[in-house]
């Protein structure tokens, strides 16, 4: 990412015990492994099979422009929209130096909680066929439309036919008192009471149903009533999207 970048990310990847038949690339990597990392852990290698695995990518200082795929306007200002360099970077740089160490996997996925799981789909849309499987956990979608009148993930897969990407989706939270879309920006966040992303997963999981994804077979959707934005939230549920993965043949 060049001048972007403010750290060169590093790279932990979980070698299982058998040779690899699944490949999972997995954003904010300092939070997958380890208990003691940064915020907690997910101890993601306890929900791993023995032939998956699991390639963590460490977040930059940059987090929030290179996970998001535009720009938008928080309280403090514009941010975001370096996610397509960033998405390039793991195609190009970091699948490149994983394969040529490892080898190839017959099913590849990726994988991100919050803005990590909006980057996740998005590296979808931006390599159509390289992923067989994307999962978001608490996925950031209503990013573009905060501050901004841009184009949300929702817009952007409602323009698009089913691909062959295995999607996975959830949040915590709750619905509050209803999800609706008082401001007309197409998103059906405005209510205060909501939480954990809960009225943008769900929209757009309808949305890509609207589509022609299907129900538990490509197209999958979770919600954990009341569950937090946090880590040990996410530890707690990866064990779901990580089944749907393991079970996928190529």
């Amino acid at each position: 990412l060049g001048n972007e970048v403010l750290l060169p990310p590093q790279i932990r990847v979980w070698v299982p015990t058998e040779s690899p038949t699944h490949q999972i690339y997995v954003h904010d990597g300092q939070n997958l492994f380890d208990p003691g990392g940064p915020w907690g852990g997910w101890r993601l290698q306890e929900a791993l099979g023995p032939s998956t695995m699991a390639i963590g990518i460490d977040n930059t200082n940059n987090r929030m422009d290179e996970y998001t795929h535009t720009r938008d306007v928080l309280s403090d200002g514009f941010h975001g929209g370096l996610g397509a360099a960033y998405a390039d970077y793991i195609e190009n740089t970091i699948r490149p130096l994983v394969e040529s160490k490892f080898g190839v996997a017959p099913v590849v996925g990726v994988m991100g909680s919050s803005l990590g799981g909006l980057i996740s789909f998005y590296q979808v849309l931006q390599f159509p066929g390289r992923y067989d499987f994307a999962a978001s956990l608490s996925g950031t979608f209503g990013w573009g439309s905060i501050g901004e009148n841009a184009d949300t993930l929702i817009q952007l897969f409602g323009r698009q036919s089913p691909s062959a990407t295995v999607l996975y989706l959830d949040s915590g939270g709750s619905e509050g008192s209803g999800c609706v879309d008082t401001d007309q920006d197409g998103v059906k966040d405005d209510t205060v009471d909501s939480s954990d992303n809960y009225c943008e997963t769900r929209q757009l999981a309808d949305v890509l149903s609207d589509t022609g994804y299907v129900w538990e077979q490509n197209l999958w959707h979770w919600f954990e009533r009341d569950a937090l934005h946090n880590e040990a939230a996410w530890a707690a549920r990866v064990f779901r999207p990580v089944e749907i993965f393991e079970a996928l043949e190529n």
